[in-house]
C-alpha cells in the first residue's frame, strides 16, 4: 500500500495554457453507476450532493430505470436500475467531485446525515474528504488550491 504522504509528483505533460483540450478527448462526459436502489441513490446525488436531475430514462411499462444528473460545466453522472457489479474485473477506483468550498461542502453533507471523512491535502496539493454513495461506491470531494499540479492545465496559476 502507498504512503500517500510520503508520494512525490512529477510534472511529465508540456505546460498546459487553460485551454481546451486539443486531443481526441474533448473531455468526460459522464460516470455511470449501477445502482441497487435508484431512488435512494438519486436522493444521495441529488439531495446530498446537489446534482440536479437533467433527464430520466422511462420503459415501456412507465416506469423509472434510469436518471442522468448534472454535475455543471459539461459533466453529468448516469444512475441506471439494477445490482452494481462487486466482482467485477474493472480497475474503477472512485468519483472525484470538485467543490468550490470544502468546508462548506463537507458540512452539508454532515448535515444531511451522511458520513464523510475528514479534509485532508492530497500530494498533488488538493483538499480532499471521502465519502460511499447507498451502494458504497467511493466518492472523492476535490478542490483545488494555489499548489495543486493541476492549475497548469486549469489555467490557474498557484
Amino acid at each position: 500500500m502507498v504512503d500517500w504522504k510520503k508520494v512525490k509528483i512529477n510534472k511529465i505533460g508540456k505546460t498546459g495554457d487553460g485551454g481546451e483540450n486539443t486531443g481526441l478527448v474533448k473531455g468526460i462526459a459522464h460516470a455511470c453507476f449501477g445502482v441497487s436502489d435508484l431512488e435512494a441513490s438519486i436522493r444521495f446525488y441529488s439531495g446530498v450532493l446537489g446534482l440536479e436531475p437533467a433527464f430520466e430514462f422511462i420503459d415501456e411499462n412507465g416506469e423509472r430505470f434510469g436518471v442522468y444528473l448534472y454535475a455543471g460545466i459539461r459533466n453529468f453522472i448516469e444512475l441506471f436500475k439494477g445490482n452494481p457489479v462487486s466482482d467485477s474485473p474493472a480497475s474503477f477506483r472512485h468519483i472525484s467531485l470538485e467543490v468550490a468550498d470544502m468546508e462548506n461542502a463537507s458540512e452539508k453533507i454532515k448535515q444531511a446525515g451522511c458520513e464523510i471523512g475528514a479534509i485532508s491535502q492530497g500530494c498533488d496539493g488538493t483538499m480532499q474528504a471521502w465519502l460511499k454513495d447507498p451502494d458504497g461506491n467511493p466518492i472523492e470531494l476535490f478542490c483545488y488550491t494555489g499548489k495543486s499540479m493541476q492549475n497548469t492545465w486549469l489555467g490557474r496559476r498557484g
